[in-house]
């Protein structure tokens, strides 16, 4: 995530909160060992969109709010979802030009240059809230196990004593 400077720097220049009140939230989120932006919420200094649109501000890029958009699986799947985690960073929208990003800490990240060459087009880098980033994901694995669970509930012996054909199976056996 970003640095608690970055985040002092574009609230207090916001007048949203003291450079004193800022220490403190910072203390809480430290002791509490929380992320900062969590705090920073759910103490309601500023709301979720808010924040996402002062950070892209900051950074001098376009804000999105992933939570209101809908994002087709196969853009969704263009960045595996490890190294979507690790490196804070949703594929939510592409036509043919450009596939667009949304990310909580914007940086030359080794993952839009494999974007880029990846998708043969350009990439569009949008600035959202770690949060936004993270709840993205986390329904996207919820939508996945859906499908899966639909899956197995439609034809369960499908999926049931297939380890018997298999040579790892016999191996071990």
């Amino acid at each position: 995530g970003l640095s608690s400077q970055h985040y002092a720097s574009v609230l207090t220049s916001a007048g949203l909160i003291s450079a004193a009140d800022f220490a403190q939230l910072d203390q809480v989120a430290q002791t509490a060992k929380k992320p900062l932006e969590d705090v920073i919420l759910e103490r309601k200094i500023v709301e979720e969109a808010q924040l996402g649109q002062l950070l892209a501000k900051a950074f001098k890029l376009p804000a999105v709010y992933l939570k209101d958009i809908s994002i087709p699986e196969d853009v969704f799947n263009l960045i595996p979802e490890r190294i979507a985690r690790t490196d804070r960073i949703v594929t939510f929208a592409k036509d043919a030009t450009s596939v667009s990003v949304a990310m909580s800490s914007p940086s030359q990240s080794p993952t839009l240059a494999l974007l880029a060459k990846k998708t043969g087009v350009g990439v569009k880098v949008f600035v959202t809230t770690d949060r936004d980033i993270e709840n993205t994901l986390t329904q996207y694995r919820k939508d996945l196990q859906k499908i899966v669970d639909g899956l197995l509930k439609d034809d369960p012996q499908t999926y049931r004593g297939e380890s018997e054909d298999l040579p790892v199976a016999k191996i071990v056996d």
